[in-house]
């Protein structure tokens, strides 16, 4: 029985104000890419998908567990949700 695969996984930390407005706007993960935004507190978090022209999986997460999964489509995809770390990811990933 062969393992099942997997894609080594890089994570980009987006840590200023302009880098999470921003998300993966001209910046499009790979698979295996993941973009990771972080707060220090939780509140509702808003993602939009205007400039984004693939598809994008994201996750908000509270305290390390994820409270909400959601496949965003591209340029009119929008989701908010509470959260203290978001996580984008391209659909091809398999984490």
């Amino acid at each position: 029985m062969d393992a099942p695969h997997t894609t080594p996984v890089t994570d980009h930390h987006l840590t200023g104000y302009l880098s999470r407005a921003r998300g993966v706007i001209r910046r499009y993960p790979d698979p295996g890419d993941r973009y990771i935004l972080e707060w220090s507190t939780v509140a509702a978090r808003p993602i939009g998908m205007v400039g984004v022209t693939r598809p994008l999986i994201v996750e908000w997460h509270i305290a390390g567990a994820m409270v909400r999964r959601e496949l965003l489509r591209p340029w009119i995809g929008r989701a908010t949700h509470p959260a203290d770390r978001v996580i984008e990811y391209a659909p091809e990933s398999r984490f």
